[in-house]
């Protein structure tokens, strides 16, 4: 336990002093008979002196040797070497350090000058000194990284721990850090404008996000690029942008042009421009990038495959009748008592109970029941395999609850079971396809073809919810994504994939145009790139997985489908086809949990101009998932604590 502040003589500026002890007693009585075991240019703090190096003077510590030397002396916490070299100490004695034979041997640390002891405060008290600078950069950093207010530094709490860890120093005031903020924002920028002039090829993403305290809508831009020096994908976050006009594809075309300007971003070098399935964003990007430089967000476009199953048709007659018939019904009673366990105290407490008690868990590792929400992706999936998951547990709580809603039966419980199957792969799709720090774009057409397969092959038995669910998903699937195959950016991504190439294509003709494309990437590059061939071999790193599957799950057909690849021969392999790329499909099919960019790394030597075309389209990604995580961090920032934040402050943060 750290000792209470102890009140020293007053020195002869008439200034008396109060010593705050931040370590332990006995190391404080080390201190102070001049054995230091605390890490050097750390002294007690003072609260109250008008020199820094006080704490040494002779009225302060001959007061204090007197006291330590008894307490030395009876063993607390000092040997009898110790003991002897502090009384020597304490008495005035003019020995070295060591030259005791009972002193450990060695020399010992150097102690503090006191001009350094000076340097030490001033750096701490100007402005412009390197502690107070380093300090306020730690601070700025700290803001920025926690996504803090500004203010946080003119907080009681804060300001009282630095007068308790830093006294010497004054925190900056808001407007300070503010200016600092900036300052950094432009030091930033430029060094992030500098990286993308330098960049060959690059995928963005773009939303757009409303601000529910301020109900101010923002247009979100990233661009997502493949980082030479570590082998690996990176992003740049480009900022919100305000809109304060009517979201037409113009106004929105126009703000995307200015974003490019201000960051030099070339349009030619997008290779892809993903967004969501709104009208106005999609005219937005045709017009000002291009038609196929659009694709629309994947994982928005699998949701409305899932939202497909909840449409009504009329039928001959006029009735409204259900695509699914007597699947809302009972989504809607198991979200019902998922409600029920949210807003009832006592069947949540009982919940709670019977887990502790009956299945031996804690307070910490109770589960609960998850709700359907419809604008969340996989969320009925969650719900659903929650509620089966807790099926005993809330049926024994239900029980004891007044006005609780009805339990499913067994034939419900068994259709949840089948359906819970059916929504697997569109599950396991969205988490494939969610990252942003791995390729994302060359699993299309893979997760397609396997999703296909998975729901064919599941057993939903006579349960005719099961079957017409799966029956419509499959007909969904087709009329999305239907042409999916024809999609260039997609396709040139799975098969310069070395997981994948051209093992999902659908057909030979497909796989025979995607090789068709590769020839005239090779020329391009043959072109511009020749005297880049004897650069250095990038780093490899092994990345570590966004996402992490189960055994049983849809990427195990692939695993089946690779070890039964069977490589072409040289009469399919004509002499049409680039040397390269015949070299490049003969070699093997990299595991699936392995790193494409770690491989071709390996190949670039004996591929390099291949090896850039594959740099083009690996780092493209399929969705704007990080468009959506970047409004979640912006949800942070402007919190109800900070709503009086502008638009150019939130961008900033």
């Amino acid at each position: 336990m750290a000792a209470a502040p102890t009140a020293g003589p007053a020195p002869a500026g008439g200034v008396k002093v109060a010593v705050v002890n931040p370590v332990p007693d006995s190391e404080m009585d080390a201190l102070l008979l001049g054995r230091t075991r605390v890490p050097l240019g750390k002294p007690p703090i003072l609260t109250n002196t008008h020199s820094p190096a006080v704490w040494l003077t002779r009225s302060h510590s001959a007061e204090t040797h007197s006291r330590n030397r008894v307490r030395w002396q009876q063993g607390e916490g000092a040997s009898a070497g110790e003991t002897t070299e502090a009384a020597g100490a304490s008495a005035g004695s003019t020995r070295k350090r060591g030259s005791s034979s009972t002193a450990p041997s060695g020399p010992g640390p150097k102690q503090v000058t006191l001009s350094r002891s000076f340097e030490a405060a001033s750096s701490f008290k100007d402005p412009d000194g390197k502690k107070n600078l380093a300090m306020r950069e730690a601070l700025l950093y700290m803001i920025c990284r926690d996504t803090m207010p500004l203010q946080t530094s003119e907080k009681a709490g804060f300001r009282h721990f630095c007068k308790v860890t830093v006294p010497l120093s004054t925190p900056p005031s808001r407007g300070t850090m503010t200016s600092l903020m900036e300052d950094k924002y432009k030091k930033c920028s430029a060094l992030v404008k500098d990286t993308i002039a330098e960049l060959e090829a690059y995928c963005m993403t773009s939303d757009i996000w409303t601000e529910k305290h301020t109900v101010k809508s923002y247009l979100g831009v990233t661009l997502h690029f493949l980082d030479k020096k570590s082998n690996s994908m990176d992003a740049f976050r480009l900022g919100l942008v305000p809109l304060d006009g009517a979201h037409t594809s113009a106004y929105i075309g126009g703000l995307l042009d200015e974003v490019c300007d201000d960051w030099g971003i070339v349009k030619d070098r997008v290779k892809l421009f993903v967004t969501d399935n709104a009208e106005n964003m999609k005219k937005a990007i045709v017009v000002h990038f291009g038609p196929a430089v659009w694709q629309p967000c994947f994982a928005h476009t699998i949701n409305l495959v899932a939202d497909s199953l909840f449409k009504t048709f009329k039928d001959r007659e006029g009735n409204v009748r259900e695509l699914v018939h007597g699947l809302e019904p009972l989504i809607k009673k198991t979200k019902k008592i998922a409600t029920f366990t949210k807003h009832s105290v006592k069947t949540s407490d009982e919940l709670r109970r019977i887990q502790i008690e009956d299945y031996n868990r804690s307070e910490r590792t109770c589960l609960k029941l998850q709700q359907d929400v419809s604008t969340r992706w996989s969320s009925t999936y969650l719900m659903l395999e929650r509620f089966l998951e807790m099926s005993d547990i809330v049926s024994a709580a239900l029980l004891k609850a007044k006005d609780a809603p009805e339990m499913l039966s067994g034939g419900e419980m068994y259709t949840c079971r089948l359906l819970l199957k059916v929504f697997r792969p569109f599950y396991q799709i969205t988490l494939e396809l969610s990252g942003h720090k791995v390729p994302t774009a060359s699993k299309v057409v893979p997760l397609l073809h396997l999703a296909k397969q998975a729901l064919t092959r599941v057993e939903t038995g006579n349960d005719l919810i099961a079957m017409r669910v799966r029956d419509v998903l499959l007909k969904a699937m087709n009329d999305y994504f239907g042409n999916i195959e024809q999609v260039r950016p997609y396709v040139m991504a799975t098969m310069l994939d070395t997981r994948f190439k051209d093992l999902h294509f659908s057909s030979i003709v497909v796989s025979s145009n995607v090789v068709s494309y590769v020839p005239r990437e090779l020329k391009e590059v043959m072109r511009g790139q020749k005297n880049q061939r004897d650069a250095e071999l990038a780093a490899m790193q092994q990345s570590a997985a966004e996402v992490t599957t189960e055994p049983d799950n849809l990427l195990s057909l692939h695993d089946t489908a690779a070890a039964s690849r069977v490589v072409q021969g040289e009469e399919e392999l004509t002499a049409a086809v680039p040397l390269q790329l015949r070299e490049y499909r003969r070699r093997l099919v990299l595991s699936r949990e392995g790193d494409p960019y770690q491989q071709w790394a390996a190949f670039r030597s004996d591929l390099p101009e291949l090896h850039t075309v594959a740099m083009r389209y690996l780092p493209l990604l399929a969705s704007s998932v990080p468009s959506e995580s970047y409004f979640s961090l912006a949800g942070y920032i402007a919190s109800p604590k900070r709503s009086r934040l502008t638009a150019i402050a939130i961008c900033l943060c």
